[in-house]
């Protein structure tokens, strides 16, 4: 791997309440297991990661006490310090956000409603009732998912 992976802090790497006041730059959230779990497999792999967060945007010191709080989340919860930085770059091969829209390369067209469009067409395609239930009771299950994490998803089956 020559490029590196971003993983977004807050909301992505650690629990953050979307909703709730800011707790300023010397607290970070719990750490959101499957995500860290991600983090230390490329690790392990020799593979780069880096954090891209806002929170070192500012300069001054509030920036400097975020990171140095981000610093010893790292060690606490991923055994190390990752570098931290608040900008992407042309070496960036992937970035893991809770915020993000990932969109059709060339296309403009955000995924998940690809994605939502090609479980209709199943849907259309299978409906003649030779769908069998439980991959209807997946398809239904997933798009109440995305619904539950505010996912723009249109209805399909």
């Amino acid at each position: 791997m020559t490029g590196w992976v971003g993983f977004d802090l807050d909301g992505t790497l650690a629990e953050y309440d979307v909703g709730g006041p800011y707790m300023g730059p010397r607290s970070v959230g719990r750490p959101i297991k499957p995500v860290v779990d991600v983090v230390r497999s490329i690790l392990a792999k020799g593979g780069r990661v880096k954090i891209l967060t806002a929170r070192v945007s500012s300069g001054g010191e509030d920036a400097a006490t975020a990171r140095k709080t981000i610093e010893a989340w790292c060690v606490e919860n991923i055994g190390e310090v990752l570098p931290i930085t608040s900008e992407k770059d042309y070496r960036m091969i992937e970035l893991w956000d809770d915020r993000a829209v990932q969109v059709l390369p060339n296309e403009g067209l955000p995924i998940q409603d690809v994605l939502v469009d090609a479980l209709k067409l199943l849907v259309e395609t299978l409906d003649s009732g030779n769908l069998p239930s439980g991959l209807r009771y997946n398809i239904e299950s997933f798009i109440d998912g995305c619904r539950d994490r505010n996912l723009t998803v249109k209805k399909v089956v």
